[in-house]
Order: C-alpha cells, then sequence, then structure tokens
C-alpha cells in the first residue's frame, strides 16, 4: 500500500517533469546528459520544496 508521504513524492516528480517539459525548448540544444541532470535538479529541489511544505502542513493541521 502506498503511503501519504510515496503519493506527495509522485506527485512533486510528476510537476517538475511536467515543468521540464513545458520549458524544455527554451534550453536549447543539449545533450542527453544534460537533460537528465536538468531534471534530476528540477526534480530534487520540487522534493525538497514539498517535503517542507508537508511537514509545515501537518503540523498545523490538528489530528482527526
Amino acid at each position: 500500500m502506498e503511503s501519504e508521504n510515496e503519493r506527495e513524492a509522485a506527485t512533486a516528480q510528476d510537476i517538475a517533469r511536467d515543468e521540464f517539459r513545458k520549458r524544455r525548448n527554451r534550453l536549447g540544444v543539449l545533450t542527453a546528459e544534460q537533460e537528465s541532470a536538468i531534471e534530476a535538479l528540477m526534480i530534487s529541489t520540487v522534493m525538497k520544496i514539498s517535503y517542507h511544505i508537508a511537514r509545515v502542513k501537518r503540523s498545523i493541521t490538528p489530528p482527526a
């Protein structure tokens, strides 16, 4: 069974990949290695931001 954290991580990764695809043409000619590195950077950044947002959200949400 997939946990809430795993679902949030998958969603964050999907968001990063979608944004990368939307803006890929603006980056010009890239090697496959450069493209992979940029995508990994975006995913990492979105994951870090999402993690902190989720922590804050859990800390201010009263228990059910």
